[in-house]
């Protein structure tokens, strides 16, 4: 064989070694871009998460809020503080929902975590509105329902934290490559 086939032969070999280098260079390059997009869906998707956990904390704590003004003794403020709540449960209840739709269309499996929570905010604020409708209707009834709705708020609101952080673990950060 004389020169020319030589440098032929090296030729193409070194044309394949490239070929091949430059294929795993855009593998790697891929592989680094799938992380990262991953990364930004998880980043994303934990603070529609957050989102969603802060207006259902909002909502309960209204209904908390509300259920405690309400005062048996002095029935003056019940039609403003009913109305003041209605117009700010039906935002809060928008907000929530808004943002539980956000995450369902982020993550499925994740807004399946948090549905329960939603239902119970909702279930509250339900309580609450069924209580004072009862009290209103009749002046003789007591406010044990509205006070029993406080105290179910107040112990959501104080455990929802801590939900959130049990809810969350196994997709938790720190455990995330």
């Amino acid at each position: 064989m004389d020169a020319a086939v030589y440098a032929l032969i090296g030729t193409g070999v070194g044309f394949a070694g490239g070929l091949v280098q430059k294929f795993l260079d855009m593998r790697t390059e891929r592989d680094k871009w799938l992380r990262s997009r991953r990364d930004i869906v998880y980043r994303d998707t934990r603070l529609a998460a957050g989102d969603l956990a802060t207006k259902i904390a909002e909502f309960v704590h209204s209904t908390m809020w509300f259920t405690y003004s309400v005062d048996e003794s002095d029935r003056t403020n019940w039609k403003q503080l009913t109305h003041d709540y209605r117009v700010e449960s039906h935002t809060l209840l928008a907000a929530v929902k808004g943002a539980e739709v956000r995450l369902a269309a982020m993550d499925s499996v994740l807004r399946g975590v948090f549905k329960p929570l939603v239902v119970e905010a909702i279930n509250l604020s339900e309580r609450a509105d069924k209580a004072v409708a009862a009290l209103s209707n009749d002046e003789k009834k007591d406010s044990h329902s509205l006070l029993k709705v406080n105290h179910d708020a107040l112990t959501f609101i104080t455990n929802l934290p801590q939900q959130i952080a049990d809810l969350l673990d196994e997709k938790s950060a720190v455990g995330s490559d």
